[in-house]
């Protein structure tokens, strides 16, 4: 049998046995929830007009999709993605249909999403709602309560979280500080990876420098009622007050139906699709290092279609709920009631600086430990738990879960491209990503987009920055990735020049070389799983808060 034959493309899978069983039992019970609440089903074809997802998801997301052309030169998609089919069938097959309209739907999606260390799936197969034609806050806290209950039934609520945002907090600062759209997007990026002190920086040319770091601790908050209540602290443009009303009417109504329990506020929550218009919510469940499920409030969707609507829906990952419920099956979830935190450290040079910031921060690993051959130790307290491993290895743990924090250069981050959040930038580390060329290298001659030596040949450890870099500056390349002692490359004619980290330049300088662009600043960020920021938000926010004292001691 061939190799293309005989294997599964990457990004799918098979499921059998008791896997394929436990999914279908996963599947049945989200479904008797929906029909419970009189959602009735819907099936869309899984092959529809790839125009269909651009207008229902927006071009961005809708460009992820598997694309191809029919006998009739149609241009055809894979479906990405349910609510825009089901808006679809709701502004034409429903378009008389009494409102509000409740449809349940369990399907597959398909997405070319770039390969990462956790959960790189081409096909997901999702369970979802949609409520369309009812604008209220009783929809919203239906769909809040049928995502609870659905929580409940599969014995996954106790170590689960829900957090609430709306699109508006967001909308409304951006709004305010009159950002065009490519500066909205990195306050969106900022945000969502809750890189206060990126963020700081970057809020200083448009806010005063109190206001600035206000804003900044904010994006560092999850919680309940106190979360809201240091918003309203910071956040006081008319659309976004609006937005924090309204939830703090939301949360009473939770509150009446004994729910809050599972829930949280995240202001930093700001990602996902351009078509929410108000509520926005996700869940997490410990077992997992993604979320299981998204939501929120769809507006003007419905409007693309020719009628508009309000909307509402939410889905759940099976893949996911699949997994935290196989390991809960098998008794594999913590028992640490989110008290201990399991650290990534990298091996090396940073290993020692990091356990000494520690340290001034109240953690201490006694010498027979840290003397030890163990991969694996535990601080005094008990209460941190440390594992050391290469600094590319780090975001895989961390990422898949495995670690819930993690220390490691932002050169590594922006080589892998994982998805962690980068709450602290702990200052040490320093360097630089550099291009360097032997001396007499024309800069400006040979690295901009109208460059005469053709074919740029780079060099390099880290070859999607590299790729990355050039690429924006439209110089043709080729990568040539070295495993160490990229500096000789050029001096043997190998390479034009290198793309490297740069901490002091000597083995630059004695090896005939320059730096002729700097790329990038490199320092020491604590990452942490999203997932672990949602469910042990006080023991990560005191360590926060520890390691930033101690960053003021002498």
């Amino acid at each position: 049998m061939s190799e293309s034959v005989s294997q599964i493309p990457s990004g799918l899978r098979y499921y059998f046995g008791q896997e394929a069983k436990l999914r279908r039992e996963i599947e049945a019970t989200v479904m008797e929830v929906f029909d419970a609440h009189g959602y009735e089903e819907i099936a869309t074809p899984t092959i529809d007009y790839y125009a269909l997802f651009e207008r229902g998801m927006g071009r961005h997301e809708a460009e992820k999709a598997f694309k191809f052309s029919d006998a009739n030169a149609n241009l055809l998609a894979l479906r990405p993605d349910v609510t825009s089919t089901v808006a679809r069938a709701a502004a034409t097959i429903f378009s008389d249909a009494p409102r509000p309209l409740r449809f349940c739907y369990a399907a597959s999606v398909f997405r070319q999403t770039p390969a990462s260390h956790a959960q790189w799936r081409r096909e997901n197969f999702q369970v979802g709602s949609e409520l369309i034609g009812s604008n209220t806050i009783t929809a919203d806290i239906e769909s809040l309560t049928i995502t609870a209950e659905i929580l409940e039934k599969l014995g996954l609520k106790e170590r689960a979280c829900i957090t609430l945002n709306s699109s508006e907090i967001f909308n409304g600062i951006a709004e305010n500080l009159k950002l065009n759209e490519t500066v909205r997007q990195e306050l969106r990026m900022l945000m969502d990876l809750r890189a206060a002190d990126d963020l700081e920086k970057f809020l200083r040319d448009y806010a005063s420098a109190q206001e600035a770091e206000d804003f900044a601790e904010l994006v560092r908050l999850s919680g309940k009622e106190e979360t809201l209540k240091s918003a309203r602290k910071v956040i006081n443009n008319e659309r976004s007050v609006k937005a924090l009303d309204y939830l703090e009417n939301l949360w009473c109504e939770l509150e009446k139906k004994n729910l809050v329990s599972l829930f949280e506020f995240d202001f930093s929550d700001v990602a996902g699709l351009d078509y929410y218009t108000g509520l926005t919510f996700k869940t997490y469940i410990e077992g997992v290092g993604n979320r299981v499920g998204s939501g929120g409030r769809y507006d003007n969707l419905l409007e693309n279609f020719g009628k508009a609507e309000s909307a509402i829906g939410f889905v759940f990952d099976l893949d996911l709920l699949s997994a935290v419920s196989k390991k809960k099956n098998n008794g594999q979830q913590t028992t640490d009631n989110g008290q201990v935190l399991t650290f990534a450290l990298a091996k090396g040079r940073l290993q020692e600086t990091v356990l000494e910031l520690f340290s001034k921060s109240g953690i201490h690993v006694s010498d027979k430990e840290l003397n030890s051959r163990k991969l694996s130790i535990t601080d005094e307290g008990g209460l941190y738990r440390f594992i050391f491993v290469k600094p590319s290895d780090v975001p895989v743990y961390v990422e898949h879960g495995i670690a819930d924090c993690g220390v490691v250069g932002r050169d590594v981050l922006l080589e892998t491209n994982a998805d962690l959040l980068q709450p602290l930038d702990l200052k040490v580390g320093r360097c630089r990503i550099a291009v360097a060329a032997m001396h007499g290298f024309d800069a400006k001659k040979n690295l901009g987009a109208k460059k005469n030596l053709g074919m740029l040949h780079v060099a390099t450890k880290h070859p999607q920055i590299a790729a990355k870099h050039f690429g924006t500056k439209g110089v043709p390349v080729e990568i040539i990735q070295l495993s160490g002692s990229v500096e000789i490359a050029p001096v043997l004619g190998l390479a034009d020049c290198i793309v490297d980290l740069v901490e002091t330049g000597r083995t630059l300088e004695e090896n005939g070389l320059e730096i002729v662009e700097v790329i990038a600043e490199s320092t020491a960020r604590l990452v942490v799983n999203r997932v672990s920021y949602q469910l042990k938000t006080k023991a990560i926010s005191e360590l926060i808060t520890n390691i930033k004292t101690a960053e003021t001691r002498p």
